[in-house]
């Protein structure tokens, strides 16, 4: 008999860019390190801990932009990549642990997020998700 093994699976936390970083920039808000301070202080201790080494085997930090009109793909992977190096180096100087695996990927607007009604929600689609990649064979 064969078998298939999931080697890995995923698990995501997303913010909205309007809460994390001030306007249309990728300055950091106020709010925005008070809400990636408690994200910090929950998560790392959790995948640094001794019981679950491993278990986590990267996170990644992904930058996304909202489609404009004017817009494509090149003209948005600047910023969406500025918003996700500034908030992995932000997480790396709340804890040092955050370094090793986190990584910054902007994705510049091709995952737009959807209303009910087909139509994409601006506001939504700009936004920061942490991406955790579970090792399965933990």
């Amino acid at each position: 008999t064969s078998s298939t093994t999931l080697r890995t699976t995923v698990s995501t936390f997303t913010s909205c860019s309007s809460v994390i970083f001030e306007g249309d920039s990728s300055k950091l808000s106020a709010e925005g390190k008070s809400l990636l301070d408690k994200f910090v202080s929950a998560y790392i201790p959790i995948i640094t801990n001794e019981k679950y080494n491993g278990f986590v085997a990267k996170t990644i930090v992904e930058g996304h932009t909202a489609p404009q009109a004017s817009s494509t793909y090149e003209s948005g992977l600047p910023l969406s990549q500025e918003r996700a190096d500034k908030v992995r180096d932000y997480c790396k100087s709340v804890d040092a642990k955050a370094g090793a695996g986190f990584e910054a990927v902007g994705y510049s607007n091709n995952s737009p997020v959807y209303k009910l009604d087909g139509t994409v929600d601006m506001d939504a689609s700009r936004r920061v998700t942490f991406k955790s990649i579970i090792n399965n064979e933990f």
